[in-house]
């Protein structure tokens, strides 16, 4: 819903139904989203101070993939809602699309 919102307020107007499949919704979410990032933190930190192994090697794989870490956590994953949408019944597809643009359009007072 809140990316409905906000692309309501960008768009100065409720968005229509193609608009609306259009929207990126976040797939994953906060926890695990939390968690790739508070070990790709100790991983860089390994990586940095040596730890397990003085192996400048090791220290490069630990840095880099607590990087990537860091960086999914901060993006996760973003599909648009007609890709989530097109892998549900028809019927529900179509009640879960009906059902958020008539919350948005309830939020927003334009």
């Amino acid at each position: 819903m809140k990316a409905g919102i906000r692309a309501a307020a960008r768009l100065n107007h409720v968005p229509d139904e193609k608009e609306f499949r259009s929207l990126k919704i976040q797939v994953v979410p906060l926890w695990p989203r939390l968690s790739a990032m508070t070990a790709g933190v100790g991983f860089t930190g390994a990586g940095l101070s040596g730890w397990p192994l003085e192996s400048n090697a090791v220290q490069g794989v630990f840095g880099v993939g607590g990087i990537l870490l860091v960086i999914f956590g901060l993006v996760g994953v973003r599909r648009t809602l007609e890709e989530i949408l097109d892998r549900l019944a028809p019927d529900v597809a179509g009640e879960i699309l009906w059902k958020s643009l008539q919350t948005v359009a309830e939020a927003v007072d334009l």
